[in-house]
């Protein structure tokens, strides 16, 4: 019994430091893959599609929120067939309707989300975007939070995935959804980053879905530690029991 005992203390010791380890290190990621409701199965997205995970090389990141609020700046629309005219067309988390060549917005999510495991944009690809975007951190107020700033370059968006159809003024054409992941700790600025509620896109040219964040960790990378941890108390209890 005592070496059961052990064994289980060990374990537990060893889920402590799995939650440190479950912290995913900052850095801007391009997307690889989505969940999208309804699932398109291949299919051209014409129609109202949500996003409902992302995943990055640090996992698979659900509990998605959108933005609540917006306000464009030299900004076309575009949607599928119907097109949703207005800035709630980067509200929430529909993929099909977005900006077309926006040069600034401020979208607001009507709570400080600091605690927020990741933060993720998807646009419209459409030939070879060179689409650069620098993000600016705001308060509640809409403020920017002193002089923090995260520039990203096009290179670091994520390959096209799922093919999509978008029409506007003067738009009409098939491309494919891609997206980039972001943590506060990839802004830089001077003290500590706090009290953030929303974000400001600066690009000349990106073509912004959604804009929004996750509050659940990357499942992938936890149940790879998990079963690493696992299969290390195994191996501790076969050694104490013989």
């Amino acid at each position: 019994m005592k070496k059961t005992i052990s064994v289980l203390t060990a374990f537990s010791s060893s889920i402590g430091m799995f939650a440190v380890a479950t912290s995913s290190s900052a850095s801007v990621l391009g997307i690889t893959d989505i969940g999208l409701s309804p699932d398109p199965g291949g299919s051209t997205i014409v129609d109202t599609t949500l996003i409902t995970s992302f995943t990055t090389s640090n996992g698979t990141y659900s509990g998605l929120q959108g933005a609540v609020t917006s306000t464009a700046n030299g900004t076309a629309y575009y949607g599928p067939d119907s097109v949703t005219v207005g800035d709630s067309s980067i509200l929430g988390l529909d993929v099909s309707t977005g900006f077309a060549n926006f040069v600034t917005n401020d979208v607001g999510f009507g709570q400080v989300v600091d605690t927020a495991e990741a933060f993720f944009m998807t646009e419209f690809l459409y030939g070879g975007s060179q689409d650069d975007v620098t993000i600016v951190p705001l308060d509640l107020a809409g403020n920017p939070i002193g002089d923090f700033s995260l520039s990203i370059a096009y290179t670091a968006w994520g390959a096209g995935l799922d093919a999509q159809h978008i029409r506007g003024s003067g738009i009409n054409f098939t491309g494919n959804v891609r997206g980039i992941a972001f943590q506060l700790e990839d802004f830089e600025g001077t003290g500590t980053l706090s009290g953030v509620a929303g974000l400001r896109i600066n690009s000349a040219n990106a073509d912004p879905s959604v804009i929004g964040y996750a509050t659940a960790i990357p499942e992938a990378g936890s149940c790879a530690l998990i079963g690493g941890w696992l299969a290390f108390a195994a191996m501790t209890l076969r050694r104490r029991l013989k």
